[in-house]
């Protein structure tokens, strides 16, 4: 597997940030690694679940799982917060989330496993195979996390378009060109819908 540079957009919402990461051009996280036999059928079972619901999954799920794939990270942050401030929220959210999806990981195994005692019922096993998702959705979080806290290469810039939406973070109709023009830029896709998914999420916390 070849990797390469990762994009880390951070945003600020209420004191709390919200990273972004390019997902153009990046293998598929569930065509890792192979399988013979039965083996392989399950697998392809719980990745097919894992597919389905994804999008209903934490979108910094889906930015741990993504950092797998880096040889180096590139970290835009508003100019409002400095290098270090930046380094420090980064350092932050990594062993955070390392913590996080090491326990869910854990949870979910144990949860798939009491689930599977109804797999040989008819029909899709919801009790197996959602749990089991969510385990590798965890598993492919923790991995990429692991990986990005060792890396050496972490580089930090700011952005005049990323601090024009993080001005307008409560109106991202009014910087939609800006929005379009920084994805193109950093190989982002549907960042006014995940930040207001973010907000969202911030809201209820």
């Amino acid at each position: 597997m070849k990797k390469q540079k990762i994009n880390l957009l951070l945003f600020m919402k209420k004191g709390k940030p919200f990273f972004i990461s390019s997902q153009r051009n990046l293998p598929s996280l569930s065509e890792q690694g192979r399988l013979a036999g039965p083996a392989a059928g399950l697998k392809q079972k719980i990745l097919g679940f894992y597919n389905q619901f994804k999008e209903r999954f934490d979108p910094q799920e889906t930015v741990c799982s993504t950092l797998h794939f880096a040889n180096q990270l590139h970290i835009v942050h508003p100019q409002s917060i400095s290098e270090q401030e930046a380094a420090r929220i980064l350092d932050n959210f990594l062993s955070r989330s390392r913590k996080k999806h090491s326990f869910w990981m854990i949870i979910d195994t144990i949860l798939a496993m009491m689930g599977g005692i109804l797999t040989p019922i008819p029909g899709p096993n919801l009790f197996f195979f959602y749990p089991a998702a969510r385990a590798v959705s965890h598993y492919f979080a923790r991995r990429g996390v692991v990986n990005a806290q060792a890396l050496q290469e972490k580089g930090f810039t700011t952005n005049s378009l990323l601090d024009s939406i993080q001005d307008n973070i409560d109106n991202l109709e009014a910087v939609e060109t800006d929005i379009a023009r920084l994805e193109n830029e950093f190989g982002c896709i549907h960042i006014e819908r995940l930040l207001n998914k973010g907000r969202k999420q911030m809201e209820k916390t």
